[in-house]
C-alpha cells in the first residue's frame, strides 16, 4: 500500500529533469507528490499513447493498460543537490520509462523496468521504411513528369560528340550533355561469391525476415551502417574488412573508435583480411579469409556484399564523344567540364565520393556552367558522414589526406567521455578533432566521432566556409551545456600553439 504524505520545499526550490535524448514534460510548482516507498514522483495521467522510432507503438509492445503505465511505469529517485554558491535547492528526477527508451536508442545499459517488456516488429519497421520511401519516390515521380521538360525513359550511347543513340530506336543530338548515370554494385573478388549468392544493400532494406546470421564483406560507411542496424535488432553479425582499418576514408583514430562500440556490442569485426574462398555448407554459407598469415573461417546464414560501387558508364560508347576516364571515372574540372568541352558530368559517375549532396552539387555547377553563369566546386568543403551510434563525421582535411598532400597543419582532439553534456546523455565514445593551418590558425578540416556527429560536423562547414581561424571558433560563444560546445575544446588548444604575426 502507498504511502501519501506531504511534500515542503523552501523559497527558491527549482525542480527540472532531463536524461538522454527525451524531456517528457516540466514539473509545476503546484504539482501532487506521492512517496512509493523510498522514491517520490508526480501524479501523472498517462498519455493516451506512445510512438517511438521504428514503428514500436509501446501501448502495444509493453502490454499494459492505461491506468497502470501511470501507476508502475513513472518512478523518481529523489537526489537533492545543494548548489553552495547560488544557494539554491535542486532536485533531480530520474524517470525509469525515460532510461528505458535511452537504452533502446543507444543499446546501453540502462536499468527496465520489471514490468517493461521491450520488443520490436520487424515487419512493422520494414512497412514504415517502405511508406516512407514510397512517399519520397512518389513525389520524385511527380516532379520528372511535370512537363516541365521532356522526360524519355531509355539507354542511350553516344555515336558521336553530339548525338546518342537510344534504345528505343531513336537518337537525339544537343549541344550540351550533362553524365549523371551514377554507379552500381562492385563486382565480387571472388567468382566463389558470386556462385554461393549475397544481397546487396538494396536487398538488404527490403528483406520481410531478418537472418539468424549475417557476413559483411566490407567496412565502408554501407557495412558499418547495416552492421549495427542488423545486430540491434538481434542477428550475429561478422564484419569482414580487407584494409587495416574500418571507414578507410577517416583517419584510423575513427575507424578504432567504431571498431570497438561495434565489438562491445557483439559484432565481430576482422580487419586485414584477404577473402579466399566461399562456399555452402547445409543452410549455411562460409566465407574464408586469412588475416595475418593466418587462414579464418566464419559462417553465416546470409552474406551482405558491402565492398563499394563502380560508375555506370561502360555502355555510354565514351571514346565516341571524346570523354576521358580513369580508373573507371568520367574526368573532370572543376566546373565539372569533361575533356569534351561541350560536355558535363555530376555524381558517383565521375566522383569517389558518392554522397547525394555532392552530386546535387556538381549537377547544378554544371547546368550554371552551361548557360553561362560561372561556377566552380568547392573542394575544401568535401562532407562524408556515416550514421552508425556513434556518428562519425569529417568536412575538409583529415590527417591522412594532408599527409598524403604534403600540407602543413596542426592537430588537437578532445574526447566525448570528458565532456559534459555527453556525460548527461551517456554518449562518452569517440571525440572531435580540428585541423589548423601552423602559421595563420585558419581551420582546414573537422572530425567528430560521438553522439550526433553528422550535425555537429555543419559547425566546422560554416566555420571553414569562412575560413575562420581556431582563435574565432574558440572565442565564438557556446551555450552551456550544450555538444557543440566540445568543439571549442581543440580550438582553445590550438590557439594557444599559434601565434599569429
Amino acid at each position: 500500500m502507498r504511502s501519501t504524505r506531504p511534500l515542503e520545499f523552501s523559497q527558491g526550490f527549482t525542480s527540472w529533469f532531463e536524461t538522454g535524448f527525451y524531456v517528457f514534460t516540466s514539473i509545476q510548482p503546484d504539482t501532487t507528490w506521492e512517496w512509493v516507498g523510498d522514491h517520490i514522483r508526480p501524479r501523472i495521467t498517462a498519455p493516451e499513447s506512445w510512438h517511438l522510432p521504428v514503428g514500436l507503438s509501446v501501448a502495444q509492445e509493453i502490454g499494459y493498460q492505461r491506468r497502470k503505465f501511470a501507476e508502475d511505469s513513472w518512478n523518481y529517485e529523489l537526489r537533492p543537490i545543494i548548489d553552495k554558491k547560488l544557494g539554491r535547492w535542486y532536485l533531480a528526477f530520474n524517470p525509469t520509462f525515460d532510461r528505458a527508451l535511452h537504452g533502446l536508442n543507444t543499446g546501453r545499459g540502462w536499468e527496465f523496468s520489471p514490468n517493461v517488456k521491450v520488443g520490436f516488429d520487424f515487419t512493422k519497421v520494414m512497412a514504415r521504411k517502405a511508406a516512407q520511401i514510397k512517399d519520397f519516390a512518389d513525389f520524385r515521380v511527380q516532379q520528372l513528369n511535370s512537363k516541365r521538360f521532356k522526360f524519355i525513359r531509355a539507354n542511350a550511347r553516344f555515336l558521336d560528340a553530339h548525338t546518342v543513340a537510344l534504345s528505343n530506336g531513336k537518337k537525339i543530338t544537343a549541344k550540351n550533355f550533362v553524365i549523371a548515370t551514377g554507379s552500381s554494385i562492385a563486382p565480387a573478388p571472388l567468382s566463389q561469391v558470386d556462385e554461393v549468392g549475397f544481397i546487396t544493400s538494396d536487398e538488404a532494406v527490403a528483406l520481410n525476415k531478418l537472418p539468424k546470421s549475417l557476413i559483411i564483406l566490407g567496412g565502408g560507411a554501407v557495412a558499418c551502417e547495416f552492421a549495427q542496424f542488423f545486430a540491434r535488432f538481434g542477428v550475429k553479425v561478422t564484419l569482414i574488412q580487407r584494409s587495416k582499418h574500418i571507414l578507410k576514408e577517416f583517419d584510423d583514430d575513427a575507424g578504432i573508435a567504431i571498431k570497438e562500440v561495434f565489438q562491445r556490442e557483439g559484432i565481430k569485426v576482422f580487419t586485414g583480411t584477404t577473402i579466399r574462398d566461399a562456399k555452402r555448407k547445409g543452410k549455411l554459407k562460409t566465407v574464408s579469409f586469412e588475416q595475418n598469415v593466418k587462414r579464418v573461417s566464419v559462417s553465416a546464414e546470409e552474406i551482405l556484399f558491402a565492398l563499394g560501387r563502380i560508375p555506370n558508364i561502360a555502355s555510354l560508347n565514351l571514346p565516341n564523344a571524346g570523354v576521358k576516364t580513369k580508373d573507371g571515372k568520367i574526368l573532370t574540372d572543376q566546373s565539372m567540364r569533361t575533356s569534351a568541352p561541350h560536355i558535363y558530368a555530376a555524381g558517383d559517375c565521375t566522383s569517389s565520393h558518392d554522397i547525394v549532396h555532392i552530386a546535387v552539387t556538381q549537377g547544378e555547377a554544371a547546368a550554371h556552367n552551361i548557360v553561362g553563369s560561372k561556377r566552380r566546386m568547392d573542394c575544401r568543403l568535401l562532407i562524408a558522414v556515416v550514421f552508425t551510434e556513434p556518428q562519425v563525421a569529417f568536412v575538409g582535411l583529415t590527417e591522412k589526406e594532408a599527409r598524403a598532400r604534403k600540407i602543413p597543419f596542426l592537430t588537437a582532439s578532445y574526447p566525448f567521455n570528458d565532456h559534459g553534456k555527453s556525460l548527461l546523455m551517456e554518449a562518452k565514445d569517440g571525440f572531435v578533432k580540428l585541423l589548423a593551418h601552423p602559421r595563420t590558425g585558419e581551420i582546414l578540416g573537422g572530425s567528430c566521432v560521438g553522439p550526433s556527429g553528422g550535425e555537429l560536423i555543419h559547425e566546422i562547414v560554416a566555420a571553414m566556409a569562412k575560413r575562420m581561424t581556431v582563435r574565432e571558433l574558440a572565442a565564438m560563444p557556446h551555450y552551456h551545456p550544450t555538444l557543440a560546445e566540445i568543439w571549442t575544446c581543440p580550438a582553445e588548444e590550438l590557439a594557444e600553439q599559434i601565434i599569429v604575426r
